[in-house]
């Protein structure tokens, strides 16, 4: 039977593709993360350990979850009473020593490893479906399989590996959800959303309210009244704790710890002169002059009148969670705000500075230094060859602070991708009023870039304006979605080439 010559040259095409990658389109993602999950697993059996980061590896060095201790004993309890941070992660520390005691918290670093695995699935599967190439799926997935700071961060303690892993499936449930998964893809797109706003501080509900809104398409098509109620479940959670601390502590917030960021940042502006001054002045308190935020303990704000006790073992210790930091906090960011009305150029350049910590290389963060000594020998190539750190480096002794060419690199990613949205919607649109057929999956790309635009202005704006010297580490989270849409955006200025090199070819007298 012979076949037709577009089914026969579909056949051709299949066949070269088969022969131009070995194994089966829905083993690229797979392949990557196996590849990765082995290199990390060797890296693991190497050394590279949580000890090398956080002291002794002991889950107790970190300030964001409640203690050992409380774990053990009285986990509800304490999580009930906490308020420094949202209580997530100190359930995922509960939930993992609960299964295996004697193993935590080592045991996370294999977790860790597995969640790196799924970004991988998950960037080539949103890879494929944005540009709908498998090359440019297969390349993406493999910048962010070897990346040294996917690498290095499977070996933190810390929650960025679950925020990343969360962010990423956030993308893929939206585009799901717009692509013809529907209410199911929606219905997990809003699990995820809440876990992230109950596990990381910096994602608001607001973040959650505005990735809600790209599902517009969605909303579109249900009624009023669902929809009214949808978005009430899905901000039930996060809405009752933030209930919960302002019954509890008198704040309305999911981290205690908002004001002392904030301060922070903003302290860095003046001296220790011009803040005695203005405290003398009353234009701030006097313990903002004399203890800088992060740098005390509780006992040390007993002669400002923070005094208060408490029966409860998580309120009552000496650090962070102690039950006087939400009013301390407050104070802190109530000077911040006078700080930033009294001279606002300066708050400016404390955002530039921010701005310039936040583009570094993400491989090259402070607490990353020990790491990159030993371990993923090529992280060089991606600091100096994707980054230009150090150009950085070099601009940092004229005191002129970029970080690295992400400074550069940041602002052209979010307008290439507005205008690639921007050309998507126009042409779906030429071709819904010329009668011809769109696939959902086209209508969907340019919600998924609009998302990707709305969590990297989110995160660089929180990133910048609230927090200094550890923002580079909240970028992150989005990393591997941005060396997504630099390869998706690439492929698509070669495709466009393509197409106008072939017109003019075929326009030419032969």
């Amino acid at each position: 039977m012979t076949l037709p010559p577009a089914t026969t040259s579909a056949a051709t095409d299949h066949a070269r593709r088969a022969m131009r990658w070995p194994l089966a389109e829905r083993l690229d993602g797979p392949l990557l993360a196996l590849v990765h999950a082995a290199l990390a697993v060797y890296y693991w059996m190497a050394g590279m350990r949580f000890s090398l980061l956080q002291i002794g590896g002991k889950w107790d060095i970190l300030w964001q979850p409640i203690k050992m201790e409380d774990i053990a004993l009285r986990p509800w309890s304490s999580i009930w009473h906490m308020h420094a941070q949202p209580p997530g992660f100190s359930i995922w520390g509960w939930f993992w020593h609960t299964i295996a005691p004697g193993q935590f918290p080592e045991l996370l670093q294999g977790v860790h490893i597995v969640l790196g695995a799924l970004v991988i699935l998950l960037i080539v599967a949103i890879g494929r479906a944005l540009t709908g190439s498998r090359a440019a799926a297969a390349i993406a997935g493999a910048l962010v399989a070897f990346n040294p700071a996917l690498f290095y961060f499977e070996a933190y303690l810390l929650y960025e590996m679950i925020v990343v892993a969360l962010v990423t499936s956030a993308a893929w449930l939206l585009l799901r959800a717009l692509a013809g998964g529907g209410r199911w893809a929606l219905a997990g797109l809003i699990v995820v959303l809440n876990v992230l706003v109950m596990t990381r501080s910096l994602y608001h509900p607001v973040f959650l309210v505005g990735t809600l809104a790209l599902a517009w398409p969605l909303w579109r098509s249900m009624r009023r009244r669902t929809v009214v109620l949808v978005l009430a479940a899905a901000l039930a959670l996060p809405g009752g704790w933030f209930l919960k601390n302002k019954v509890q502590h008198d704040f309305f917030g999911a981290s205690s710890w908002f004001g002392m960021g904030w301060l922070h940042c903003v302290v860095r502006a003046y001296t220790s002169y011009e803040m005695d001054e203005l405290a003398a002045a009353g234009v701030i308190s006097q313990m903002s002059a004399r203890r800088w935020p992060y740098e005390h303990d509780p006992f040390e704000y007993t002669a400002f009148g923070y005094d208060k006790v408490s029966p409860i073992p998580l309120l009552a210790r000496e650090d962070f969670h102690n039950i006087n930091f939400p009013a301390i906090s407050a104070q802190y960011g109530r000077d911040a705000f006078a700080l930033v009305r009294l001279h606002p150029l300066r708050y400016l350049a404390r955002v530039h500075a921010g701005y310039a910590n936040f583009s570094q290389a993400i491989s090259r963060f402070e607490h990353f230094v020990l790491l990159q000594q030993d371990y993923v020998f090529w992280e060089p190539l991606y600091a100096q060859l994707f980054y230009g750190a150090i150009l950085g480096e070099i601009l940092e002794n004229y005191k002129i602070p970029i970080g690295s060419l992400f400074y550069l690199y940041f602002p052209l990613l979010l307008v290439g991708a507005a205008g690639w949205a921007w050309a998507l919607e126009r042409a779906r649109r030429r071709r819904r009023a010329s009668g011809l057929p769109v696939s959902p999956l086209e209508a969907a790309r340019p919600w998924l870039l609009a998302f990707v635009i709305f969590a990297s202005v989110y995160v660089a704006l929180v990133g910048t304006m609230f927090e200094y010297k550890e923002n580079v580490r909240f970028r992150f989270a989005l990393e591997p979605l941005h060396m997504l849409l630099a390869v998706a955006l690439a492929h698509a200025a070669w495709v466009r080439y393509s197409r106008r090199t072939a017109s003019a070819r075929s326009s030419r007298p032969s």
